[in-house]
């Protein structure tokens, strides 16, 4: 029911497209409406997360990006930043995104099991997976593509569970914002130009500009798309 309403009135958005509204915004808007509503039968309700800007407290900028006034997104990208799994990680890759040794790379945003860091607005392009930049929104997750268990949870540096979920609300409602389809997109699918939900290994193999192969290692092998997807798209995975 919530989904329904956000959708609705996502039609109208344009008319909230003044800078006291904003998506961000109508996505609050909605959730109020359903969390006041008595006629809604969910059982449970993720969070739609709101765009990130530099005034909000965890959003620390990068130092390496392209600025941009960017109005359509196409594609989700979605990256680990093979660091083991740890309270105050997803912090500190913002830090080193923001730090005088910046690498030239950046992320809109980076999500750890407690926290999710802007570091680069939405508008914007981050340098995150060439072939992808200029369309993309890139998500790093904290994780590692060969050794973290996405489907665990726990408190050990390879449970990933809980990185998954935060990331899956963060990327249902980068969707939702940016009209864009809650699906996978392959290597094949992004030559195609299909829109959707991709990660760094198909940009690499799709476009070639890079070898780089998170979240899951080459093909995508370990990362749980079946799971990550049911996340996005539902309220709840039960």
């Amino acid at each position: 029911m919530f989904r329904r309403w956000l959708r609705e009135l996502q039609a109208m958005e344009p008319q909230y497209r003044y800078p006291i509204y904003g998506a961000g915004a109508l996505a609050a808007f909605a959730a109020v409406y359903w969390m006041t509503s008595s006629s809604s039968s969910d059982t449970a309700i993720r969070p739609v997360i709101p765009r990130m800007l530099p005034s909000d407290p965890k959003f620390i900028q990068a130092r390496n990006y392209t600025p941009s006034n960017r109005t359509s997104i196409d594609l989700i990208v979605l990256h680990s930043t093979e660091n083991p799994i740890e309270p105050g990680t997803a912090r500190n890759v913002a830090m080193y995104f923001a730090g005088p040794d910046a690498p030239d790379a950046s992320a809109h945003y980076v999500v750890g099991p407690e926290a999710t860091y802007g570091c680069v607005e939405e508008k914007d392009v981050a340098w995150a997976a060439p072939g992808a930049n200029r369309n993309g929104l890139q998500i790093e997750q904290v994780g590692q593509a060969f050794q973290t268990d996405w489907l665990r949870s726990g408190n050990a540096p390879t449970d990933g569970l809980d990185v998954l979920t935060r990331s899956a609300d963060l990327v249902r409602s980068l969707c939702l914002r940016w009209n864009i389809p809650m699906k996978r997109v392959d290597a094949k699918g992004l030559l195609a130009g299909e829109r959707g939900i991709t990660s760094h290994a198909a940009v690499s193999a799709a476009f070639r500009q890079s070898d780089h192969v998170d979240p899951g290692g080459p093909g995508d092998e370990r990362w749980p798309w079946d799971t990550f997807l049911r996340l996005v798209q539902q309220d709840t995975i039960a």
